[in-house]
């Protein structure tokens, strides 16, 4: 049998294809995982340093989108004073909702996600937290926080739902006491 150079072309031409093709769509395919598996270890992460009080900590490891809106870190700090200082240490923080943006919020342009918490702290036990991150240099890096009671409307969290929102099954989280 004889076998032709074009045919021999073909047959190591279609496998190379077909892994490139695999190594391309796993570097990053946001639409085969649920972003949310990947933020909220984030989220957490970053919470963790709010909840010990490493502002300049949460701020040194936060992403572009944060200094892009708060260009000094001193800014950031004082801000998190008044706005955690009301409430006194968080004792437990449940995941409620979170709203994946493919392509950025209001303000903040690129793959987002704001994650919604229920949080009990030590001076009330309704209070709520939203974590917005963006996906950057390959992970999911915090860029904006708020803390407020729960009556207070979370912008694109409550009201009329988009339609890329989703609400969060009940996931167990660590109580944190301070």
């Amino acid at each position: 049998m004889k076998v032709t150079s074009m045919s021999m072309i073909h047959r190591g031409l279609i496998p190379f294809v077909v892994c490139c093709l695999l190594f391309v769509a796993n570097l990053r395919c946001p639409a085969a995982d649920d972003p949310f598996d990947s933020a909220l270890p984030a989220a957490q992460a970053w919470l963790a340093l709010i909840d010990a009080g490493n502002y300049d900590g949460s701020y040194d490891t936060a992403g572009r989108g944060l200094y892009e809106k708060v260009p000094q870190k001193k800014q950031w700090v004082t801000a998190l004073k008044l706005m955690r200082g009301p409430w006194g240490g968080v004792i437990s923080r449940t995941p409620t909702q979170h709203l994946y943006q493919p392509n950025g919020i209001i303000g903040l342009n690129g793959e987002c996600i704001l994650i919604a918490f229920d949080t009990a702290t030590k001076k009330d036990s309704t209070t709520k937290e939203v974590v917005t991150l963006r996906f950057e240099d390959g992970k999911w890096r915090g860029v904006g926080y708020t803390m407020g009671t729960k009556s207070n409307s979370v912008a694109g969290l409550d009201g009329a739902s988009p339609a890329t929102e989703t609400t969060t099954q009940t996931i167990p989280s660590p109580a944190r006491a301070h």
